[in-house]
């Protein structure tokens, strides 16, 4: 169990995610510690969460305070209680008092639940509405699908293990097991299951299930082994739908589509080379060598990896098929089934699978990476072909999931001539993206610099704090808000902010303050007024008047409203365009690394 002092530092560094929560309790529980205890309990892979009572958030500052607790023996009760009397089965906190500046706060450790325990609701609202799971730094309710996915796993079988009704051995294709075999031996020659029979490989691979003297093919054993009829006869919408179109947004005109459908160890290959004959090539030299090659502006291993994960931990109880659209400046693919668990910071996952055996027969022939590799292998790839960073989406409602990847590089011609300015200093690549970043933006935290290059929280702080010192970079103090604006030296505007008088350039002759009489008052008091408790219907009006002065990008608007990046994305801006609120200035392109927003017109007619 983690130390008082440790988590509160971690809080204001990185703010509340999926394993810490705040609250200000003094004198007794709120209404919604139910709900994160159920959400910590049953959340895949996190291994549980923790509680700090005692904490809250300054609205000025940002930063998390010690307010302490009345009567902590009572409190410490309360929460045993809780736990011990609230939901379906016992639940054993790990509950301790710390004084933190002569207060008290209690920090409460609730660990993950075994899989066969799972799910943990409240008793009093029942299922599914009880149960709750952790996404980002929420508790939401369970869907259908969790709580199958709950069900399932308690019973030790997946559902890529069921078998398929009417299915026999006759639907499975020898010559697909003969390609297993193939890859297996190349993967490792010594392999024992290389001298099975197919009856005995198809059982150990959990391909197939012996009901009686039968073996029923399972609905990995369709998907890995099966005939093509077989698999349109079972599963007729389990394809990969590769689509070209002209424009920036799908409006349903298709310049060239492909469709497949057959066993995946044939599909993966086939789908990556057709992926990859589409894909723009560029010219590049290799070191020491004047012979000039063309190599694709997405590295192979990117495009195969994206494919791969999207077959293999797609929702096969879903009857949506993959989809991936080539659009003119970046690839999107699409599978039915959000994570299972959060993507966390320097794109890594936690590796937990829906699909087990399917899974393991990639890995077992060297189609997928090591397990919880292969996003953050993904980010690595593209940030050395210097490509913008690829964008993950994981919709928990719609349960989906999105892998963007841009077709641009990160550094355009004008801005490695820019860099060139400040050769003198000797600038390492991560540096220069830091400040090409700033350059874009305006400002840059802790956060989008550990978005943007693959650093943990210290690291990212002391590439800021050098080039701070380099002169390049203001430092903004505020906590977990700290922010940094470029010097003159850089000659970039800096983004406005609400905590002193900074100027942004709108035009070559309007300049704009958050002070200004002339322009921001109203904002400016809007902006101040704002509190972590504020509705969201307060933030929203907050937004449109930030964006009716100019575009704002996401970061901009996340700082002036005091909400991280992540959460104003997902909470507002996302809901805001499907609304009409708010319009991109770049139609198409949501996850363009230069996109802003500007007022819908359903605004301005307001």
């Amino acid at each position: 169990m983690r130390g008082c002092a440790e988590l509160l530092s971690e809080l204001n560094t990185c703010d509340e995610h999926w394993r810490i929560e705040a609250k200000e309790t003094s004198r007794t529980l709120g209404k919604t510690a139910s709900q994160t205890i159920s959400a910590f309990s049953n959340e895949p892979g996190i291994e549980g969460g923790y509680l700090l009572l005692g904490v809250s958030r300054d609205p000025a500052s940002g930063n998390y305070r010690v307010t302490g607790v009345h009567e902590p023996d009572k409190l410490q009760r309360e929460v045993a209680s809780l736990c011990a009397s609230a939901f379906n089965r016992p639940l054993r906190p790990n509950v301790q008092v710390c004084m933190v500046d002569e207060k008290p706060v209690i920090v409460v450790y609730i660990p993950e639940e075994v899989p066969h325990n799972k799910p943990i609701y409240i008793k009093a609202q029942g299922l599914p509405r009880g149960a709750y799971r952790r996404i980002g730094s929420t508790a939401q309710h369970c869907t259908d699908e969790d709580i199958r996915m709950f069900h399932t796993s308690a019973e030790r079988r997946t559902y890529d293990e069921s078998v398929i009704p009417g299915a026999s051995l006759d639907d499975i294709d020898p010559h697909a097991i003969d390609e297993y075999r193939r890859a297996r031996r190349a993967a490792n020659p010594h392999a024992p299951e290389l001298n099975w029979n197919d009856g005995d490989l198809l059982l150990a691979l959990k391909c197939a299930d012996k009901q009686g003297d039968e073996l029923i093919p399972t609905l990995a054993g369709v998907l890995l082994f099966g005939r093509d009829m077989a698999i349109r006869k079972y599963l007729p919408l389990m394809r990969v739908d590769y689509i070209r179109v002209p424009g920036h947004k799908w409006d349903g005109e298709i310049s060239y589509a492909l469709e497949f459908r057959e066993p995946l160890l044939r599909m993966i290959p086939r789908v990556i080379a057709g992926v990859m004959d589409d894909i723009p090539r560029c010219v590049a030299f290799h070191e020491g060598s004047i012979q000039r090659h063309e190599r694709p502006l997405i590295p192979e291993r990117v495009v195969r990896e994206a494919v791969v994960n999207a077959l293999m931990h797609r929702n096969y109880r879903s009857c949506g098929t993959i989809r991936i659209i080539r659009y003119p400046g970046r690839l999107e693919i699409t599978n039915p089934g959000h994570s299972l668990v959060e993507i966390g910071d320097e794109g890594s996952i936690t590796s937990v699978t829906r699909n087990p055996a399917i899974a393991a027969v990639l890995h077992d022939t060297n189609l997928a990476e090591n397990k919880g590799s292969g996003i953050r292998m993904m980010v690595q790839l593209t940030r050395e072909a210097r490509l913008s960073p690829p964008v993950f989406e994981s919709n928990h409602q719609a349960d989906y999931f999105r892998a963007a990847f841009s077709l641009h590089h990160f550094f355009s011609e004008e801005e490695l001539e820019w860099l060139r300015g400040f050769s003198a200093a000797d600038l390492s690549d991560e540096e220069a993206m830091a400040l090409v970043f700033v350059r874009r933006n305006g400002s840059i935290s802790n956060e989008q610099c550990r978005d943007l290059i693959e650093l943990d929280v210290v690291g990212a702080s002391k590439l800021l704090g050098k080039l701070r010192d380099l002169g390049f970079l203001i430092q903004h103090p505020h906590g977990a808000m700290t922010f940094y604006t470029p010097t003159g030296q850089l000659g970039v505007a800096p983004v406005c902010t609400t905590h002193q008088r900074v100027e942004v350039s709108l035009d070559e002759e309007e300049t704009l303050s958050v002070d200004s009489e002339a322009i921001l008052p109203d904002i400016a008091e809007s902006i101040r007024m704002l509190g972590k408790r504020s509705s969201p219907q307060e933030v929203m009006r907050v937004i449109v008047q930030i964006c009716s002065v100019r575009p704002s990008s996401a970061g901009e608007i996340a700082q002036l409203v005091g909400r991280s990046k992540k959460w104003v994305s997902a909470s507002y801006l996302k809901p805001m365009i499907h609304d009409g609120q708010l319009e991109y200035v770049i139609p198409g392109e949501p996850n363009h690394p230069e996109q802003k927003y500007k007022v819908g017109r359903s605004e301005q007619e307001i």
